[in-house]
């Protein structure tokens, strides 16, 4: 078996998290191979250091080139080389797991049975512009610059859609939203959660941390997470401690009610500040594992109404912002 992710190695983000817990899951006895790009320097700190409990080996794409914020023109640049990479190992494997952006080029260059998981809008050839004023700009130049990019991995992914043999959805909503754009039904596999490891590492970090000093926590710095709302509470609310934790921040800092914080490993230590965790996404998550781990775990959780999140708090009304005036009273009534 080869599961493919260009960022499999990173252990970065909810998707490398999703593809562990199948692979951990997973009990036909199959032998697992990873493929994935070489870490980049930035990300080296959130390597993932998971014990599979399988026989996995490990083999890194060769020759990749990093193109940082361009991923869609990084996507062009790699294709004929990974493209070829996988080509030249495919007799080597009877089945092939793949996911996020690079997938389509892994996926139409095997032979074997695939099976594609859907993580993001990316995956329905669906890309918005969440930016506003001059960022609203610079994305849309951007977006220009990457036409080419962005037109290949339309054409690669639709192919790779039709091909594979199974489609696995992480929510209801993506499984909806894929049988809209392709006409292809998906299985639909809530992403594993270990809310029993996640309740001990909460509980032991719970009481190490001062009471005193909890708030309203957001993880995720960036517009399509919904930071601008974050802002707008943390000034709504100036006497209420928030605390975001995102990749941008290498050192933590605090700027009136707002105290930055770096992105940790385990969200055991994010969660254990909260009041109140909040998932204002602007963009269509697939389906939020931050609200999942927070149900699993009993902490309070208000999303926006967008994507999967509503199916991530088992469609709650009084867990669901319909807008910023709704996401102002929920948050309000915990701080």
């Amino acid at each position: 078996m080869l599961v493919f992710s260009r960022n499999i190695f990173f252990g970065a983000g909810g998707a490398e998290k999703s593809i562990h817990g199948e692979i951990l899951s997973d009990r036909s006895g199959k032998k697992f191979t990873l493929c994935g790009a070489n870490v980049p320097p930035a990300y080296a700190k959130n390597v993932a250091q998971i014990d599979y409990g399988h026989d996995v080996a490990k083999v890194v794409l060769p020759k990749t080139q990093s193109f940082p914020v361009f991923y869609f023109y990084e996507y062009l640049l790699n294709k004929k080389s990974v493209s070829k990479f996988i080509q030249n190992i495919n007799q080597d494997y009877d089945e092939l797991w793949a996911q996020n952006l690079w997938a389509p080029l892994a996926i139409n260059s095997f032979d074997g049975d695939v099976t594609y998981f859907a993580r993001d809008e990316y995956f329905y050839n669906y890309f918005a512009t969440y930016q506003v004023g001059k960022k609203r700009f610079l994305k849309k130049v951007r977006a220009l610059a990457e036409r080419p990019g962005v037109s290949a991995y339309i054409f690669d992914n639709s192919m790779a859609v039709q091909k594979s043999t199974t489609i696995v959805a992480n929510s209801n909503f993506m499984a909806h939203r894929i049988w809209e754009v392709f006409g292809r039904d998906a299985v639909v596999r809530y992403p594993l959660i270990d809310a029993a490891g996640l309740k001990k590492r909460y509980l032991n970090a719970v009481a190490k941390s001062d009471a005193l000093g909890k708030g309203v926590v957001m993880l995720g710095d960036s517009i399509s997470k919904g930071v601008e709302t974050f802002f707008r509470l943390a000034n709504d609310y100036p006497h209420v401690k928030f605390i975001l934790f995102g990749r941008k921040c290498s050192q933590e800092y605090i700027v009136k009610n707002v105290h930055y914080m770096p992105w940790v490993d385990d969200v055991a230590l994010a969660y254990a500040l909260a009041k109140v965790v909040i998932v204002p996404s602007v963009w269509e998550e697939a389906f939020g594992r931050v609200a999942a781990e927070c149900e699993a775990i009993s902490i309070p959780c208000v999303v926006s109404n967008v994507g999967g999140l509503p199916e991530a708090v088992s469609h709650k009304s009084d867990q669901i912002a319909k807008n910023y005036s709704d996401f102002k009273l929920k948050v309000g009534r915990y701080v």
